[in-house]
């Protein structure tokens, strides 16, 4: 519970040391939270979608389809039908595939909560993948800015490799890849140190509670005259008394066994 408060105070968005404020990072929408579906005591902590101006060629296709029409306006109509046709189906060719590209770069997130990393891909309307690794079988985190525009505008590609096998997730066009990777890398130390600390805490209390069940040698010297000045009645009482009962432990044990 202590490291789940932790992460909360050094990495959640109202902490503005750990937050990319350079990549586009959206508010954490219901939508992203039914999507990866949320464990107990799970908080999000940053989502990341791709830098937008790498949508600039998809966005110009779609202005180019749609505008170009209007220059050719009368020459269009001028062919009657045919020309109404061409210029609605560019019209509306533009705006389709606008509409497409963005709804998939919305679609498009990578989110880091406080126990996983998550890749959603969104291909297409109807083809998505959901890729995700626990902080703990995190390997290492690279990025990458490669090119003139990436290098210009300072966006690239984050790499998470994994101990698992044939798993590796990768995003593209991150604004200020360095800040991703400083994120996740802290996170998967802070649970990494944090379960040494509870696997410490385990360790000394099973060595406390070896060292209760220790009886000192006054304490054995204090039972060894208690019995000394028994009766005989007394240690045969005893004796019926212990051997009563180991009988019942065993025969306990049996039932249980069958």
């Amino acid at each position: 519970m202590t490291g789940e408060n932790t992460l909360k105070k050094r990495f959640l968005p109202s902490n503005k040391q750990y937050i990319n404020s350079c990549a586009i990072i959206i508010p954490m929408e219901n939508r992203i939270t039914n999507k990866i579906n949320l464990r107990p005591e799970e908080e999000i902590i940053q989502v990341v979608r791709r830098y937008f101006l790498t949508l600039w060629p998809n966005i110009g296709l779609s202005l180019l389809l749609i505008l170009v029409p209007f220059f050719f306006l009368f020459p269009l109509f001028r062919l009657g039908y045919w020309g109404v046709i061409i210029f609605s189906f560019s019209i509306l060719s533009g705006l389709l595939y606008g509409i497409r590209k963005i709804a998939i770069w919305y679609l498009n997130v990578f989110v880091i909560t406080s126990k996983r990393v998550i890749d959603i891909d969104q291909r297409g309307f109807f083809d998505q993948i959901i890729s995700e690794v626990p902080h703990k079988k995190v390997k290492d985190v690279s990025c990458r800015i490669k090119g003139f525009w990436q290098t210009i505008f300072h966006y690239g590609r984050i790499r998470v490799k994994t101990s698992l096998d044939n798993l590796e997730l990768e995003f593209s066009g991150v604004k200020n890849p360095e800040a991703v990777q400083s994120t996740i890398l802290n996170v998967a130390r802070l649970k990494e140190r944090d379960e040494n600390e509870d696997g410490e805490g385990v360790a000394r209390d099973e060595d406390f509670s070896e060292e209760e069940s220790y009886i000192s040698d006054e304490e054995f010297e204090s039972v060894e005259e208690s019995v000394r000045e028994m009766s005989e009645e007394q240690l045969e009482d005893i004796y019926k008394a212990t051997k009563n009962r180991l009988r019942e432990i065993k025969l306990g044990s049996l039932d249980e066994i069958k």
